[in-house]
């Protein structure tokens, strides 16, 4: 994906990462996956001893004795705080120190792709707002999120937050995104383009003089 012409004011731009990653979330499976792929190469390493070396200091005193494999020491990190979809750098330097470069390569694209994915997400967002339209938004969606859910919805943003959730929504899922860019009509936003590693490619001609390429 590549941002091109962007003439956001900095205040503006300020404000959309800032709440980025808290506020857009997508869903997590891919980063459930690669943490269970690494956690079975570094068993078939039997690297546990190596890596808990390497954590100290980020471990709870005494739960050493509660991690058994690498997954337990993963979910370990999580519950500290030190690992999740947008806390890498302690794996990433795990997998360094073990020379592990394949899976550090694989932690890198997913860090980049999770990265590209938010930007696409922060700069659809405000154009989807400015319609005022958003029961029809949700009307477009319906078919894929529990009727139960729409209390939930007050905005696009939370509307993507559900659709995310339900594993409509992210990174390698990105036809619901489509959908509802075609739907609103919003005929000047939207060009097909070439097939790329997300299986969808669009260039957006935002209304606000955005233009972004997704793949």
């Amino acid at each position: 994906m590549k941002a091109l012409n962007s003439p956001i004011s900095a205040n503006r731009e300020s404000l959309l990462k800032a709440d980025a990653l808290s506020a857009v979330q997508m869903s997590e499976i891919e980063y459930n996956n690669l943490l269970f792929e690494i956690s079975e190469r570094l068993n078939e390493l039997n690297a546990q001893e190596r890596l808990l070396f390497l954590c100290r200091g980020k471990l709870a005193t005494g739960s050493e004795d509660n991690i058994q494999d690498v997954l337990s020491l993963f979910k370990e990190l999580e519950e500290r705080n030190h690992l999740g979809p947008n806390r890498l750098g302690v794996i990433k330097d795990l997998l360094k120190g073990v020379k592990e470069w394949d899976l550090f390569g694989k932690i890198k694209t997913f860090e980049s792709k999770r990265k590209e994915y938010i930007s696409l997400l922060e700069q659809i967002i405000p154009v989807l707002d400015g319609l005022s339209d958003l029961e029809r938004l949700i009307s477009l969606c319906r078919v894929e999120i529990p009727e139960a859910n729409e209390s939930n919805i007050d905005d696009v943003r939370s509307l993507f937050k559900v659709l995310e959730n339900h594993s409509c929504l992210g990174i390698n899922c990105l036809g619901m995104l489509k959908e509802i860019l075609t739907q609103t009509e919003q005929t000047d936003l939207l060009k097909e383009g070439d097939i790329g590693v997300c299986g969808i490619a669009v260039m957006a001609n935002f209304s606000c003089g955005i233009s972004v390429i997704l793949i």
